[in-house]
């Protein structure tokens, strides 16, 4: 009895982690990087502390501003880099 228990918590808690890792917040975040960009731009090797908009964590690279989602219960960058939305 346990031990299903164990197990439906657990499918829950991953069903709804990669349920919201799929989000990506337009007002955030910006366009994805290009393959060119990647490759030829920036590396992102120092990226700076997350912040929080709402419900969106991210992390943003210091060098260029490009931006990559931030999980605040694991403490995990992940997903690819976008550019900063524009302001209009």
């Amino acid at each position: 009895m346990t031990t299903t228990f164990i197990a439906n918590t657990f499918q829950r808690l991953a069903f709804r982690r990669t349920k919201n890792r799929n989000v990506v917040d337009a007002s955030v975040f910006g366009r994805k990087l290009g393959l060119v960009t990647r490759m030829l731009g920036c590396w992102h090797e120092d990226v700076g502390r997350p912040f929080v908009e709402g419900n969106t964590a991210y992390r943003t690279c210091v060098q260029c501003g490009a931006r990559r989602q931030f999980d605040r219960e694991t403490f995990e960058t992940f997903g690819k880099f976008y550019s900063a939305p524009v302001v209009r």
